[in-house]
């Protein structure tokens, strides 16, 4: 719980601007801490008899939209951690349980975001995760390079001059103002590459 009063004690210390105080106060809310409440509750003889409320955060609840997202933000991001499978209807479903509990624990009750608004958060927040989490094709290429050594009987290419499509770069004094990047290939045809460093413009002083 201390992160929240600590994390604002810190804010206004150095004099950080308002609003970032509010927000690292308003960004649980008076939201619940599940899991100890729960422990707590195991732990005594009678759980009827623990107050939640030693459990949940000062607050204030999320009064701006900003607020309200940077609620929904910090909870989808540690959450989405758990998911063995990020598939994009997992990832969809777990940010709609977590939309779901913030607002039936009445944490939204102060905040102007709008259902629509809401909506849109959540297509981003797939969408940003999705980018996150999304696993891309192997090339042939660099298949040597994505995967660990050794893994299907395959060792790393050699790195450094003479290795197979791999340029080298030397730098060359010219001067005391500066110095020039020359490109060496390894091969000897005459293919002109305009994307190589040796085309690209050169400085002279």
């Amino acid at each position: 719980l201390s992160h929240v009063t600590e994390g604002a004690r810190m804010a206004r210390e150095h004099r950080l601007p308002q609003p970032i105080i509010d927000n690292i106060q308003m960004h649980h809310g008076t939201g619940l801490l599940q899991f100890f409440f729960a422990k707590a509750q195991m732990a005594a003889e009678d759980p009827e008899a623990v107050d939640e409320s030693r459990f949940r955060y000062p607050g204030p609840k999320p009064s701006t939209r900003e607020a309200g997202v940077i609620m929904l933000a910090d909870k989808v991001e540690a959450a989405t951690r758990t998911i063995q499978r990020p598939t994009e209807e997992a990832i969809r479903a777990m940010i709609q349980r977590i939309v779901n509990s913030v607002m039936a624990d009445g944490q939204f009750t102060e905040c102007p975001l709008t259902f629509r608004e809401i909506h849109a958060v959540v297509e981003v927040f797939v969408k940003v995760l999705m980018g996150i989490y999304h696993q891309r094709i192997e090339y042939p290429q660099t298949r040597a390079l994505s995967r660990p050594p050794g893994e299907d009987g395959e060792a790393l290419p050699a790195v450094g001059k003479g290795a197979p499509g791999t340029i080298t770069l030397e730098l060359e004094a010219t001067g005391s103002l500066g110095a020039s990047l020359r490109a060496t290939p390894d091969r000897t045809d005459e293919t002109t590459d305009y994307e190589s460093i040796r085309n690209l413009p050169q400085g002279r002083g």
